[in-house]
């Protein structure tokens, strides 16, 4: 071979190599194929979400070595991103690529050349030279409405591809939790919890509705990290008509609320022992022993009951910390129906009493 067809030669080969990346506008042509699972599909069914379209061959190194940067990508964005790779050569035939698919464990649509081993795949062929040259591995994200908008020949990384993909997707702000139906507790810390998707802003503002009205700002302005710990206010009015709207700082009108009312409700006391069963002689020392939740007074009242009725109040007021020693009357009137209850001495209407009674016996 002469010197100057080596020239050219070694052209040809870098200008299917060079790395290329285009920003375009353009309508993808569109087409249909038949996937390694069997099921016929076109690009076009397809729109309404961003796609990310690939070019590849289970012989390309550079392919296979980009797989791990496109699942990255693919566990960025599960729903809003459709990923579809195809074989391109005349070694990609069905058989192949599902076989590559197996072995590289790879979650997305794949689909091989329906005209292998004879010819390049015709899909490819629509696509190759017209947008960014020639060469694979080569990647097209394809905006919601069909119109090519990047195209890349070469590897790249997952964050390149993340952030083309972001500029593309509607933002939005979703509140996970609370979403409806929970009750939580007044002077209790709770995980507020959202997702975003592309790119909604770094930060958010966090509100409590009441009846669909500001009931107090959480936040005014909080990282966009998709969770915040919130400690509602001892004195946090009660109700059952509650929401969390969570909205961007920087373009307020991407914002959520959560989809059904959660609940602010009261502090509770539990009575753990004696709760049923126990048998108790007079004149011995026992632990009377409690557990609480969310607001509930720093001190409690615990009273001895007898079938139902206050029988004495063994103490007034104690700390409310979740223990009490009391030594029962040498006199106590024997008998099988006793209970604790215990109450706040700050809110009378948080309290509670063993679920059975006990024996005080001799």
């Amino acid at each position: 071979m002469s010197k100057k067809k080596i020239l050219v030669f070694a052209l040809t080969v870098a200008l299917l190599i060079i790395v290329q990346t285009v920003h375009a506008h353009t309508l993808a042509p569109d087409f249909s194929f038949t996937d390694t699972e069997g099921q016929t599909r076109t690009l076009s069914s397809f729109r309404g979400k961003v796609v990310l379209l690939e070019f590849f061959s289970v012989s390309c190194g550079a392919c296979a070595r980009e797989v791990d940067q496109l699942k990255t990508v693919y566990n960025t964005f599960p729903t809003n991103l459709v990923m579809i790779s195809i074989g391109m050569d005349t070694d990609d035939t069905l058989s192949a690529v599902k076989a590559y698919k197996t072995s590289k464990a790879i979650p997305w649509i794949m689909a091989g050349n329906p005209s292998a081993p004879r010819a390049h795949s015709p899909i490819y062929t629509l696509y190759d030279g017209r947008f960014c040259g020639s060469g694979i591995p080569q990647i097209y994200i394809i905006d919601q409405a069909g119109y090519i908008r990047y195209c890349h020949i070469g590897t790249t990384s997952s964050s390149t591809l993340a952030t083309e993909i972001k500029t593309l997707i509607s933002p939005t702000i979703t509140v996970i939790s609370p979403n409806g139906g929970q009750s939580w507790v007044r002077g209790t810390t709770h995980a507020i919890k959202w997702t975003s998707t592309g790119s909604p802003g770094d930060y958010v503002k966090i509100e409590l509705l009441k009846s669909g009205i500001v009931n107090k700002i959480i936040a005014s302005s909080t990282a966009n990290d998709g969770s915040y710990s919130w400690t509602i206010s001892s004195t946090q009015t009660l109700g059952t008509d509650y929401k969390i709207r969570i909205t961007s700082t920087s373009k307020p009108s991407i914002t959520d609320s959560s989809n059904s009312n959660f609940a602010i409700v009261r502090g509770t006391l539990t009575v753990t022992s004696p709760n049923g069963g126990e048998s108790w002689k007079r004149g011995t020392v026992h632990t009377i022993t409690w557990s609480k939740s969310g607001s509930t007074g720093s001190y409690v009242k615990i009273e001895l009951l007898k079938s139902g009725v206050v029988n004495r109040v063994i103490t007034s007021s104690t700390a409310n910390d979740g223990s009490y020693s009391w030594t029962i009357l040498s006199t106590q009137t024997l008998g099988t129906d006793y209970k604790i209850r215990i109450t706040s001495t700050s809110y009378s209407s948080i309290s509670d009493s063993s679920n059975s009674n006990f024996y005080v016996t001799t």
